[in-house]
């Protein structure tokens, strides 16, 4: 509400509010106005922090809403590579819902070598799960050596220890594992 300043006529420096019903100095009148300015301003920098406040509380909610509407992947039925999600969710939630602590190795080697064949079995013939045909192939070719070092020993000695005609048959068997493994 505005009030009507009533100068006291006399050349003072008091003046009149009207309805106030005394005189003030002028200064005290032009400080209160200052104040009143002053509080004025720190309102509308209130005013623009809580704005500030409000919007990053908008974008926040704006942001949790569209996170809440995102669905999860459907885990039911093929992905796009065609690989059959419902069944490997369900035999991991099955099969590895448990600590791992408590497996035994060929338990786990069981599990995931079933998920593994079930996934892609041509990825089993890849050289890097060939292992046991290298192991196959190597354990020949040292037999096969120490034929020859046996063989090259009888020679020089006249007898044999063991029967090599049983190591070669044994080399030869383990080289037809390999074969079989490769193909």
């Amino acid at each position: 509400m505005k009030r009507n300043v009533l100068m006291d006529g006399n050349g003072s420096d008091t003046v009149m509010i009207e309805g106030l019903g005394v005189y003030v100095p002028v200064s005290q009148v032009r400080s209160m106005q200052a104040e009143l300015e002053r509080l004025r301003t720190a309102n509308l920098d209130s005013v623009a922090v809580c704005e500030q406040a409000l919007q990053a509380k908008t974008a926040v909610e704006q942001e949790r809403d569209q996170l809440k509407d995102e669905v999860p992947p459907n885990e039911c039925g093929s992905n796009r590579y065609g690989l059959d999600c419902s069944y490997f969710r369900g035999v991991i939630n099955r099969e590895l819902n448990r600590p791992l602590v408590d497996f035994k190795p060929d338990e786990l080697a069981r599990v995931l070598m079933r998920m593994a064949v079930t996934a892609d079995a041509a990825v089993l013939s890849e050289p890097e799960f060939l292992r046991r045909v290298d192991l196959a192939q190597h354990d020949a070719e040292v037999i096969e050596r120490a034929l020859d070092h046996l063989e090259r020993r009888a020679t020089e000695e006249g007898y044999f220890t063991i029967d090599p005609i049983w190591l070669k048959e044994y080399a030869d068997q383990l080289r037809q594992q390999a074969k079989e493994a490769q193909s």
